[in-house]
């Protein structure tokens, strides 16, 4: 990892465009979970019922913000939160929405100042061990676990290393759209879907649907992109915009 931290507060703050004095305090660190906060960790207070549209099976009855105490007796060296939360000492970047405007913003600035490739992916199943094998290229930084959600994949690219060789980020889905918005705030170089298998029928209704929203990973990619699905059966006559994936 770089001797550089990850971001300061004060550049956290002009990232989220708030006005005043922030200190150029280091994070080293991106968490929503105050049990993962360690020191000098950024702890964002996203609330338990999701904003921006998103659903989500792991929904919580109670908000980030009721554990800001916890985060910051945990080595927290700022919190992203929607109102100011009494008993803090450290600096609160008050936004309207933890999710959008504050980690959502975050990744945006992340994704801008990497210049190097970034291969987004995604399917049905073998998402996980696909990154994990791309990612055993030299430098690469990957999505930690299966942070592949609305909150997963912007926490990837908050964390991810701005001088490492590549990013390789997981695309899952909840819902139909959900890849598209992920990929529009990844703007992979590269994408790939790894399969297309009967998997959230329930949600989707087909496999032809399920087709489409796994395609549908492309929407980040520039003018000139470059996507790929793997042999399968399931794969075959993948095209977007009557541009046909490689295999």
């Amino acid at each position: 990892m770089s001797a550089k931290p990850l971001w300061t507060v004060a550049e956290a703050a002009s990232v989220l465009g708030l006005p005043g004095n922030f200190p150029a305090t280091a994070i080293d660190f991106v968490t929503q979970d105050s049990r993962l906060v360690k020191p000098k960790s950024l702890f964002l207070a996203l609330s338990g019922t999701p904003s921006g549209g998103f659903v989500s099976s792991f929904a919580s009855a109670r908000d980030g913000w009721e554990f800001a105490a916890s985060a910051e007796a945990a080595g927290a060296v700022a919190m992203i939160v929607p109102h100011r939360i009494d008993g803090v000492s450290v600096p609160q970047l008050v936004v309207k929405d933890t999710l959008l405007d504050g980690l959502w913003a975050l990744a945006r600035a992340a994704r801008t100042r990497f210049n190097g490739p970034v291969i987004g992916l995604t399917g049905s199943a073998g998402k996980t061990s696909t990154k994990e094998f791309i990612a055993a290229y030299p430098k690469a930084y990957a999505s930690p676990s299966s942070f592949n959600n609305f909150w997963g994949v912007p926490l990837t690219l908050c964390n991810a290393e701005p001088d490492a060789s590549v990013w390789v980020v997981e695309m899952g889905m909840n819902q139909v759209g959900e890849i598209a918005r992920l990929s529009d705030l990844t703007r992979p170089t590269v994408a790939l879907v790894v399969n297309v298998q009967p998997v959230h029928l329930e949600k989707l209704g087909s496999l032809e649907a399920i087709r489409r929203e796994k395609i549908s990973i492309v929407r980040g990619l520039p003018s000139d992109w470059h996507a790929g699905a793997a042999g399968r059966r399931e794969c075959a006559g993948m095209e977007w915009q009557n541009r046909p994936f490689w295999r």
